[in-house]
Order: C-alpha cells, then sequence, then structure tokens
C-alpha cells in the first residue's frame, strides 16, 4: 500500500463495483505506509464485509492460492515501472484492468489484447472491470494469451535458461 500503486482509488473503484455487484470482494495486501488511511477509508465506504487483507501469507508457495480465489486484478497505479503482480495475475488466469501508467510491460501487456488499460480513475476502470463481467469469455480469451506471454517467465523456462548460460560459459572456459 504505496501512494504511487493507488490504493485509495483501487477502493474507490471496488466500492463502486460492490455497489453494482453486491457479492464481490477484494483481496487486497496489508503491508505499506498507507496501510491505515486504507482502512480508514474502508470504513468510510462501509467495506469492512468485502475486503480481506492479505494477512495469512507464509511463503511465495502459498501465493497461487490467492490468485484461485480471484477474477480480475485491478491496478489503478499512478505509476509503476512494471510490477510482478501482474504477470502473476496474467499466469493465473485472472483478467487484467491496469492504469495506462504502468511503464515496462508494452511487450506483455497489451490494451484490448490481453488486458485493459485506462486512466487511473474510478469510472474508467468500473467501465474496463464490466467489460469482463458482461463478457465472461474475455477471461478465457485473455487468460490464453497470457500465459502463453508469461511462460518464458516461470521456473521451468528460467531455469532452461539458466542452464543454458552456464553451458555456454563452460564451453567458452574449456
Amino acid at each position: 500500500m504505496t501512494e504511487t500503486y493507488n490504493p485509495i482509488g483501487a477502493l474507490e473503484i471496488f466500492a463502486q463495483v460492490l455497489s453494482r455487484y453486491p457479492n464481490s470482494r477484494l483481496l487486497m495486501n496489508a503491508a505499506g505506509e498507507l496501510a491505515e488511511r486504507c482502512k480508514e477509508k474502508i470504513k468510510e465506504l462501509k467495506l469492512e464485509d468485502s475486503v480481506e487483507f492479505l494477512t495469512n501469507i507464509n511463503s511465495w508457495d502459498e501465493l497461487h492460492k490467492v490468485y484461485a480465489r480471484s477474477d480480475i486484478l485491478i491496478f489503478p497505479a499512478y505509476f509503476s515501472n512494471g510490477n510482478w503482480t501482474i504477470l502473476e495475475a496474467m499466469a493465473s488466469g485472472m483478467g487484467i484492468v491496469v492504469s495506462d501508467r504502468v511503464l515496462g510491460m508494452d511487450q506483455i501487456i497489451e490494451d484490448e489484447t490481453n488486458c485493459f488499460k485506462c486512466e487511473p480513475k474510478t469510472e474508467e476502470f468500473l467501465s474496463q472491470i464490466e467489460r469482463y463481467v458482461k463478457n465472461p469469455q474475455l477471461f478465457k480469451i485473455h487468460a490464453n494469451l497470457n500465459r502463453i506471454k508469461v511462460k518464458p517467465f516461470s521456473m521451468e523456462e528460467t531455469a532452461k535458461d539458466f542452464a543454458a548460460i552456464t553451458i555456454k560459459k563452460l564451453n567458452l572456459n574449456s
């Protein structure tokens, strides 16, 4: 929960989602300098029963359980130089709605092809989220594309890359 990632904006977006889709839930990071402000905003927006802070994750090995419970990643950042959470969400098959101010990922996320990008404004995010809700087939389309795009970042592919580098280095030193 840091200012550049706009968690207060995420809560405002979620409040609008919840008003239209009352069974919605928001899973949210619990760490960061804006934690107290976020808790206050949750109370102000009366979201206490619908927001869950992710405080029980003991290791990276458990993160896939969070993604399995999630449908759409909303990331209304004011600025980011890329973010591994986006890649993890893509691998999980989640719908992706991110700020157009997330940089450094243009070769991986492409608006209207495998995600939706928009300005970090509540109404714009809500509009893009509703595209997934109104057309669930988009989840499958985007998930299929995204899993291919993030495969090079998987443990298996990374291990292959390291093996190739090691072999090349050994051959050069022979």
